[in-house]
């Protein structure tokens, strides 16, 4: 109950500031390599999430990429230990 106030709140958090930028809508302009590239707040706040969220997934695949070796070898223990424990039972 009290995680479902807490996600609650922090959801009516979320819509109060999402109205707010709404309200008060800026400009954001990023200028590089001579490039110049404006946009609104609301515009740049969301390719920010989602390139968080971008950079999240492909963190996640490098770690699992990364602990293969360590899940192949606790998988190879286990059978060992299945089949340890199957020739006692046989016996």
């Amino acid at each position: 109950m009290v995680r479902l106030l807490i996600f609650l709140g922090l959801l009516c958090l979320a819509a109060l500031g999402l109205a707010w930028l709404a309200d008060h809508p800026g400009q954001v302009v990023l200028t590089w390599g001579g490039y110049r590239i404006e946009a609104s707040a609301s515009v740049a706040l969301g390719v920010v999430v989602a390139l968080a969220v971008v950079i999240a997934i492909l963190w996640g695949i490098i770690r699992f990429v990364f602990r293969i070796p360590s899940l192949v070898t606790l998988a190879r223990r286990g059978a060992g230990a299945r089949k340890g424990s199957r020739l006692c039972r046989a016996a």
